[in-house]
């Protein structure tokens, strides 16, 4: 008897790789905080949307157009012609918004709570609990 589907593996790979892209993005992030050079930039434009939709602002520098990630509220404390401090990544070539509070962390906690229920054999559970339904 299988103790794992195929399904029920292919979900524990791909949670596995969230939590492997999700601590890339943690480290990238303060690699860049820590490390990075600082610019106040003027916004270009403004992309503040609600919902699930994330919020960003346009700048130009170095010759070229980057759009900063931001939430919803401040990203409407960013209106054009206004200024923004940011930090540049030297190796992906983005820009990153500080916030005071980072919470990258409950990101990885939760995929790893995931990883966790996604490992229990829920096809052997289902299975005992079909046998004793049926008798």
């Amino acid at each position: 008897m299988k103790i794992y589907s195929k399904n029920q593996i292919g979900i524990i790979i791909i949670i596995v790789l969230g939590i492997f892209y999700s601590e890339y993005l943690n480290r990238k992030y303060h690699e860049t905080i820590e490390s990075g050079k600082i610019y106040y930039s003027t916004v270009l434009k403004q992309n503040c949307h609600s919902g699930r939709i994330s919020s960003n602002v346009k700048i130009f520098e170095n010759n070229k157009e980057y759009y900063v990630k931001l939430d919803r509220n401040r990203c409407e404390n960013y209106p054009i012609n206004s200024k923004i401090k940011i930090f540049y990544n030297y190796e992906n070539d983005e820009f990153i918004f500080k916030v005071n509070k980072y919470n990258g962390k409950r990101r990885t906690v939760f995929l790893i709570v995931l990883f966790a229920i996604s490992f229990l054999p829920w096809s052997y559970w289902i299975s005992k609990l079909e046998k004793k339904n049926c008798s």
